[in-house]
């Protein structure tokens, strides 16, 4: 399968000053450049793990749009 294009968003807590703030965009990627299925699933354990090393949920939504 291949993925013509992606946006991948990376939430968790910051903090500004001495105030930590809840839920907040930290990272995000996004590419129309397309990847492979495979290649894409090997990319998001390495960047689960770079980015969120002790616990995560992952929220994972697909559109299928047929094309012609």
């Amino acid at each position: 399968m291949y993925i013509d294009k992606y946006t991948i968003n990376s939430y968790g807590n910051k903090y500004k000053g001495n105030k930590e703030l809840k839920n907040q965009l930290l990272t995000s990627i996004k590419s129309t450049d397309g990847q492979r299925l495979r290649k894409m699933v090997a990319f998001l354990e390495e960047y689960e793990d770079l980015h969120h090393q002790y616990s995560s949920d992952i929220e994972l939504i697909i559109n299928i749009k047929s094309s012609n």
